[in-house]
């Protein structure tokens, strides 16, 4: 999922919006994907794409996968702490 920042001294916020409401359209979105090969976020940008990429896209993702797009499972506090303590010895090999 794409995230924008907008610094609190920037001198045209108002072009900033502008660009981010245009970056969510669809044409945008399939703009995006032709450019990159990622999968955009704007709705209707599917439906934009050459049939073999919007194939892909469809029959990569069901209906339940894109009703529930946070793939991150929860994490038990047990899993929390051995993979910090691993992380740590990594870091500190």
């Amino acid at each position: 999922m794409e995230g924008f920042v907008i610094p609190k001294n920037a001198r045209n916020p108002d072009a900033v919006y502008e660009l981010i409401n245009w970056y969510y359209t669809p044409e945008a979105g399939a703009m995006f994907v032709e450019a990159t090969g990622y999968n955009s976020t704007a709705k209707g940008a599917t439906e934009l794409l050459p049939e073999a990429t919007r194939n892909f896209f469809t029959e990569s993702y069901t209906e339940e996968d894109l009703a529930n797009p946070w793939w991150w499972p929860i994490q038990e506090p047990w899993y929390v702490a051995l993979r910090n303590e691993y992380q740590d010895r990594y870091l500190s090999a």
